[in-house]
């Protein structure tokens, strides 16, 4: 491989990377606009009685 190839594979390989971290971003936004609400877990059942 010559200077050439590398550059190329370079600029390549960082292209992939862009695309592919920018698609992530834009499905988890898309995600993050809807979520259902997270309720944390009662410490007992309902059914427990004192």
């Amino acid at each position: 491989m010559n200077g050439v190839n590398i550059n190329l594979y370079l600029l390549l390989e960082n292209l992939l990377f862009l695309t592919v971290a920018t698609s992530w971003i834009g499905i988890l936004s898309r995600v993050w606009k809807h979520p259902k609400p997270y309720t944390l877990p009662l410490p007992f059942p309902w059914w427990h009685k004192w």
